[in-house]
């Protein structure tokens, strides 16, 4: 499985950091201890947003997707556009807990 994810930054308000992973938890932690150069300098962070897909490609298309509206829409907001609803391929699963096993590499 691939994460796209979305981290509430504490400043400024209203920022959003978008990624993606094979390992949420691990890299959501990554970005909570300030291991990550792009979030380090707005701790704490927190997980806003997930979704899952079945491999690499799709969650890199989504990513960038989503990267590319954020900068059209400058700064998403109104609860991040209800929740991401404009979504271009339907994930797998969306939200939830994050997962507590790592996911398997193909």
């Amino acid at each position: 499985m691939y994460y796209v994810y979305l981290l509430e930054l504490n400043r400024p308000k209203d920022r959003y950091y978008i990624g993606y992973s094979s390992d949420l938890k691990r890299r959501i932690s990554e970005h909570q201890r300030g291991l990550v150069d792009s979030t380090k300098h707005y701790l704490p962070v927190k997980l806003f947003y997930y979704e899952a897909y079945a491999n690499e490609n799709l969650a890199r298309t989504r990513e960038l997707s989503l990267k590319k509206k954020r900068f059209i829409l400058y700064g998403f907001n109104e609860e991040i556009r209800t929740k991401i609803e404009w979504s271009p391929t339907p994930p797998l699963a969306r939200g939830g807990a994050i997962p507590t096993t790592p996911a398997k590499s193909s």
